[in-house]
């Protein structure tokens, strides 16, 4: 999700512009191309996951350890609790690189607590909102996402493994749209900043 205050936008200069529209593109053509590789190539993008999963839980591990030795003035309770989930990610960090399969699991387990808050967030925005503008379709798609969810976890593991693939792949490729429109709207701002200047 995008958050981008128009009216802030709109007072940057032509070179600060210049260079979100250049980093909004190079994004959307970085996540297109992984999004693209996800989608044909399931299997081989679920183990690059899965082995990113691993290095991602390894270094917040370690950046925990780290915490408590520097931070270790800020009481015994903090520190340890500190240094508990340090150990915890580092365990879960080798353990996925030891078996990409678990990193996948993770992932999936993720993606459905994901799937089950959106849907009860939904659900319970449109009950508690009886004059909220399009109550129905946020009950539908509060539904809708249950159902994913409950059919995702009843799915087998080499299903899930696929699954997890495809819907990063096709998240991927939705954010990249959007990054692409707006380096696209970016460059009409310029145009317009250009217009004023002249």
């Amino acid at each position: 999700m995008l958050l981008i205050d128009r009216n802030l936008i709109s007072k940057l200069n032509h070179r600060v512009l210049a260079n979100y529209k250049r980093s909004a593109f190079s994004l959307a053509l970085m996540l297109s191309v992984c999004g693209i590789l996800c989608l044909f190539f399931p299997i081989y993008a679920g183990m690059v996951l899965s082995y990113l999963t691993g290095v991602l839980l390894t270094f917040c591990g370690i950046y925990s350890l780290v915490c408590a030795y520097n931070f270790k003035k800020i009481g015994k309770g903090a520190t340890l609790s500190l240094i508990i989930f340090g150990v915890i990610y580092a365990v879960m960090g080798m353990g996925v690189f030891l078996s990409p399969m678990l990193g996948m699991n993770i992932l999936s387990i993720f993606i459905c607590f994901l799937f089950i808050l959106a849907g009860v967030s939904r659900l319970s925005a449109a009950i508690k909102s009886a004059h909220m503008v399009g109550r129905y379709w946020c009950m539908f798609i509060g539904i809708l996402d249950l159902i994913i969810a409950f059919l995702w976890m009843s799915a087998n593991q080499d299903t899930t493994y696929i699954l997890v693939s495809v819907f990063i792949g096709l998240e991927m490729i939705f954010s990249a749209c959007i990054y692409f429109t707006l380096s696209n709207k970016i460059e009409h701002l310029k145009k317009k900043t250009s217009d004023v200047q002249l």
